[in-house]
Parts: structure tokens; C-alpha cells; sequence
């Protein structure tokens, strides 16, 4: 199934997030993505997102809690939405293998530098016999 299916599937049946507190966000997330964010080339930005979402009455929205409650469940459970960070970033449905690979190697960079820190800590860790 195609990342596109599956986020037109959610709108349908949000399956294990169906009785989340953010379901009805999640789904109007999705749609905006589905009819606007169709693959990097229509990427948006988070601001954009949020703000489009702030219209539609979620007032006290907050881009942490959004990007944290909606996004990282969302893709927790399924839904990938890409995002590529920087001056020519932003948030889009996969809808390409080129779409696709710009995302595994957004992702990968972040694990490796996740990954240098993690043996950092565990490094001064050890100098203290703390492991």
C-alpha cells in the first residue's frame, strides 16, 4: 500500500488511534496533507500547518504539542509523513520513490548524529564508573 493509500485509508478508520484525544486533529492533519502536501515538490511548512488548523478552531494549538501528539503518533502508527528540515524543508506526504529516499536520508542523518551523542554520554558515563 502506498504512503498515499494509507493516509486516505485513516481518514476512514483511524484504527488504534480512533479514541485518541487528537483523533479529530490527526484527521483534519491528514486531509489538509492529502490535498495540499502531495509529495516534497507541495511540501508546507509546520507554521503553514498549524496555522491552517488554528482556522479550522483549534485555537490553543501549540507547535510542540502538534508536532509531538499528531505528527509522532501519526507516524507511529503508520502514517509517515515526511519532513526534510532547513531552508527548503518542510512536511509532505510520500508520494515517490524520490520523496521516499529524501526522507530515509533526513532520517538517517538524524540517527547517526543521535547515535555519536548516545556513545558520547556513554563514554563521560563511563569515566565516572557509572555504567
Amino acid at each position: 500500500m502506498s504512503f498515499i493509500s494509507r493516509a486516505e485509508v485513516f481518514l476512514v478508520d483511524q484504527g488504534e488511534l480512533a479514541n485518541d484525544s487528537n483523533r479529530d486533529m490527526m484527521i483534519d492533519t491528514v486531509a489538509y496533507l492529502l490535498e495540499n502536501a502531495r509529495g516534497f515538490s507541495n511540501r508546507k511548512s509546520t507554521d503553514t500547518i498549524v496555522n491552517h488548523l488554528r482556522s479550522l478552531g483549534y485555537d490553543n494549538l501549540k507547535r510542540e504539542d502538534w508536532q509531538i501528539g499528531v505528527m509522532g503518533k501519526l507516524r507511529d502508527h503508520g502514517i509517515f509523513i515526511g519532513s526534510k528540515k532547513g531552508g527548503h524543508g518542510g512536511i509532505f506526504l510520500i508520494n515517490s520513490r524520490e520523496d521516499a529516499r529524501l526522507v530515509l536520508q533526513s532520517y538517517g542523518t538524524r540517527v547517526e548524529k543521535e547515535a555519536r551523542r548516545l556513545q558520547i554520554l556513554r563514554e563521560q558515563m563511563g569515566e565516572l564508573d557509572w555504567l
